[in-house]
């Protein structure tokens, strides 16, 4: 029988899946830890619209907040490709990956080649 859930419990759930499957996988982005380890608050946000929600303590290392820079980020996320991870940049808006990789790729080698998913609500 099918079940019912929601948009973002299917995302959270598949990255439960594949982090428990592969400890290469890492997940970056704003908020993702939800300011889960400042006094007060925990685990408040878990990224955007909440799917990685429950991640920070489950996955300890692998679930990165990061500051708000998409550039940056994204960067991040295409260097840690190249090195062997898994990054899941968990973006605001899907405008700024285009923006951002584009950048992030003209400074890399053109016969580098890297695996990296993006994460946006749109």
């Amino acid at each position: 029988m099918a079940r019912t859930i929601s948009y973002r419990e299917a995302i959270n759930e598949a990255l439960v899946q594949e982090m428990t499957r592969d400890e290469s996988v890492i997940v970056l982005g704003e908020d993702n830890a939800g300011g889960a380890g400042s006094p007060g608050e925990d685990d408040a946000w878990g990224g955007v619209l909440g799917v990685t929600k429950g991640l920070y303590h489950r996955f300890p290392g692998r679930v990165l907040d990061t500051p708000i820079s998409e550039s940056a980020f994204v960067g991040a996320a295409v260097g840690a490709a190249t090195a062997g991870l898994r990054p899941v940049a968990e973006l605001i808006s899907s405008t700024s990956w285009a923006s951002a990789s584009t950048r992030s790729s003209t400074r890399q080698p053109s016969s580098a080649t890297c695996s990296a998913a993006r994460r946006s609500p749109r």
